[in-house]
């Protein structure tokens, strides 16, 4: 459309110098010939900046997802350049080699790397598999391990020697070294990924192990002081409540509430007036609530809310008799979540 436009106004100008002027029809074609050349450079000139502002952008999201791009001959990333997002400029970090250095945007290319990679899964058709075999890394990574591939191929074959328990899930770093690097506090979350690592590596170093992976552990050393805050998460990540006298009372009394729902439960299930009612004598656990699986009818003998239908069609009611108890528990939970929060 704007071409066509451009066209009827090159077509207006033309008449118009034909017909309001004196020049010779050979002056007017020369003269539309320069403007249209003009015309032709500024949108030329017009899709190259598009074309390079596009491309900054391109590598600038490249860049904060922790990618490296290759710029003016130089690999840079997060790790070695910090980025001036007013001037697009990158800066070399302190302690590295490239520091204070100053590399603009505009030299940059980005390596296609994995768009190759991309496009190779999908000509093989291995989508499926990869998105499988991706599922057993611990974290968010590409298929290829930067660096010397001759050792990294060494160290594969060694841990293939060997049996040893899978490493945890963990979050991707690049978000908590960020928030590390402008001196910010880790939430509790935070520290526990942190907390997952440690206690994979110390796993493997405890098991003096001998090759190039005994050596290669030997050389984490772990400080005393990060033992003293490892102390304050269990094993699946929750506060050691043993650690903090409020919550370990509150922890007590929770305990204290549900054994006593759970005699009172036990109680009705070997009562002679409900047992024609019981299905089974177990106690269900439905929608966060302690239930019995019980016939219909059951109104005649138990108070109580039903949350739930089984496939049989029985239902699942929580005694009223347990009403107070559970009552407590909650209060006592949004207590012990003030004093975590």
């Amino acid at each position: 459309m704007t071409y066509l436009i451009g066209i009827i106004i090159v077509g207006l100008f033309f008449l118009a110098l034909h017909y309001l002027t004196e020049l010779t029809k050979m002056q007017i074609v020369y003269t539309i010939i320069i403007i249209l050349s003009i015309l032709s450079l500024a949108v030329m000139y017009n899709q190259y900046k598009k074309q390079e502002s596009q491309k900054m952008l391109d590598a600038v999201l490249k860049y904060k997802q922790g990618q490296t791009i290759k710029c003016d001959g130089k690999d840079v990333n997060s790790t070695n350049y910090s980025l001036s997002t007013g001037t697009y400029t990158f800066i070399g970090r302190k302690n590295t080699p490239n520091y204070a250095e100053m590399i603009s945007c505009i030299y940059m290319s980005v390596s296609t790397k994995q768009e190759k990679i991309n496009t190779l899964i999908k000509q093989l058709d291995i989508q499926e598999h990869i998105e499988q075999f991706s599922s057993f890394f611990s974290r968010d990574s590409s298929l290829y391990i930067e660096g010397d591939q001759e050792l990294h191929f060494k160290y594969i074959k060694a841990l293939d020697m060997l049996e040893f328990k899978a490493p945890p899930k963990v979050i991707d770093f690049f978000t908590l070294k960020n928030h590390l690097k402008k001196h910010g506090v880790l939430n509790f979350e935070q520290v526990y990924e942190i907390v997952k690592i440690v206690r994979y590596f110390r796993y493997f170093k405890n098991r003096n192990l001998d090759g190039i992976i005994g050596e290669f552990m030997s050389k984490f050393d772990i400080p005393q002081k990060f033992t003293e805050v490892e102390k304050y998460f269990t094993h699946d990540g929750k506060f050691e409540e043993n650690l903090d006298e409020n919550l370990f009372g509150l922890s007590t009394r929770i305990k204290e509430h549900r054994a006593s729902m759970s005699s009172s439960l036990k109680r009705m299930m070997g009562s002679s007036k409900l047992a024609g009612y019981l299905v089974d004598t177990q106690v269900h656990f439905v929608n966060n609530e302690d239930c019995l699986l019980v016939r219909g009818g059951f109104n005649h003998v138990l108070k109580g809310a039903v949350v739930g239908r089984s496939s049989g069609g029985f239902f699942f009611v929580s005694p009223d008799s347990i009403l107070k108890s559970k009552e407590k528990i909650r209060f006592i939970e949004q207590e012990r979540e003030a004093i975590s929060l």
